[in-house]
């Protein structure tokens, strides 16, 4: 072959080249976008669950004594005014449900890894949200319910030592409330990035699987649980025995009503 044929040949083989070459140049696509996942989004996804497990978390620790055996008689108004600032912590700007799902739904939608809304028309996004706002309304219930937090008296100006009954239900309800709906924005994400965020989740969780919620069996042993603290409350019976000045007033009238009756 000519010098001039070799040149010609070598040029050719140069240009068909050049069109790969900004494909050679170019990073590789990360690993979760080659699999079909947005990282970031998992990651985001995770931080829900894990308020999740934190909520749960809560209700358990209130709720432990009535659990044991032998159970305890009640729970003390200073494990009650534990978990409101318990609650309070999770309700804090930088942890709260509204603020982690609204993360998640930022990066997945810039992501596009999550339905974009049109006008005249609901979708996941805002279904999440709206699960989000719920489960901070619930958070939010227990602060605004009662004043369980060991300042207060009774009719005698004695220390009210016990929460009641009915507080506990309130309570125990809406952080059963709140992990369910914390669920159920987490569930209208995309699979791939919930599988990923349940695959972290799991790690960090260091084999409480259950705390998380997320397959029939854990949903299961939380229901359990669930039933296991309602059955505790009812097996409470009446309100402690402290004399409120509402109580006074209910057994004065329903004397005056038995004596205009006879």
């Amino acid at each position: 072959m000519s010098d001039r044929a070799v040149f010609l040949s070598r040029r050719a083989a140069a240009a068909a080249a050049l069109p790969l070459l900004p494909a050679l140049l170019l990073p590789s696509p990360p690993a979760s976008a080659r699999e079909g996942y947005d990282l970031e989004t998992a990651f985001a996804l995770t931080a829900v669950l894990d308020l999740r497990a934190m909520v749960l978390d809560v209700d358990r620790r209130l709720f432990a004594g009535l659990l044991r055996s032998p159970p305890a008689t009640s729970v003390t108004a200073e494990e009650g005014a534990g978990a409101r600032a318990e609650v309070r912590r999770l309700l804090a700007p930088d942890v709260s449900p509204r603020e982690r799902v609204r993360d998640a739904l930022s990066l997945a939608r810039k992501a596009r890894r999550i339905e974009l809304c049109s006008a005249g028309r609901g979708c996941a996004a805002t279904e999440a949200e709206e699960h989000a706002r719920e489960a901070q309304e619930r958070l939010a219930a227990i602060l605004e319910y009662g004043a369980f937090d060991g300042r207060r008296t009774n009719a005698l100006n004695e220390p009210v030592p016990l929460m009641t009954p009915d507080e506990l239900r309130f309570v125990h309800r809406a952080l059963v409330s709140a992990q369910r709906e914390l669920t159920a924005a987490f569930d209208c994400f995309g699979a791939d990035e919930r599988r990923e965020a349940a695959r972290f989740a799991a790690r960090a969780a260091k084999g409480d699987l259950v705390s998380l919620g997320l397959d029939a069996q854990a949903r299961q042993i939380l229901d359990g649980q669930d039933r296991a603290i309602g059955d505790a409350i009812r097996g409470l019976g009446g309100p402690p025995p402290s004399l409120y000045a509402d109580d006074l007033q209910r057994q004065n009238d329903a004397l005056l009503a038995g004596s205009d009756g006879r």
